[in-house]
């Protein structure tokens, strides 16, 4: 018999491996001040989906992503465990001194045709 249990997933989201990419993220839960070798950083937990535009219902899932950088949180905190956030991952503009920070851009009404496909691909049938 297989196991049906499955370990908790948690681990840092990489913006850097999806920059350009359409993500689908539900927001579950905030966290202030997590110890990271950088320092105490806030972030948020949830669930992302890289969709896959030539074939949304192929989408990479990642459970358990910790999602890190301000804009980032300033887009997905207010929703925790109250939807999903869709856009386009992307790099503002830096500040002297500074990385660009990573950025959700509004998706198109196209883009958001390949999210509705991929929620349509998992949604249960009845």
């Amino acid at each position: 018999m297989t196991d049906p249990f499955s370990n908790p997933a948690s681990g840092r989201f990489e913006a850097k491996a999806h920059n350009g990419k359409l993500l689908l993220i539900q927001p579950l839960e905030y966290l202030a001040a997590v110890p990271t070798v950088n320092g105490p950083k806030d972030c948020v937990d949830g669930k992302v989906v890289v969709i896959d535009e030539a074939n949304p219902a192929g989408s990479e899932v990642i459970e358990g992503a910790r999602i890190f950088g301000g804009q980032l949180i300033a887009a997905t905190k207010p929703f925790v465990n109250k939807g999903m956030v869709f856009g386009r991952l992307g790099q503002g503009t830096a500040k002297p001194g500074q990385n660009a920070p990573w950025v959700l851009t509004d998706a198109t009404d196209a883009e958001k045709d390949k999210a509705r496909a991929y929620l349509a691909s998992v949604a249960p049938q009845l």
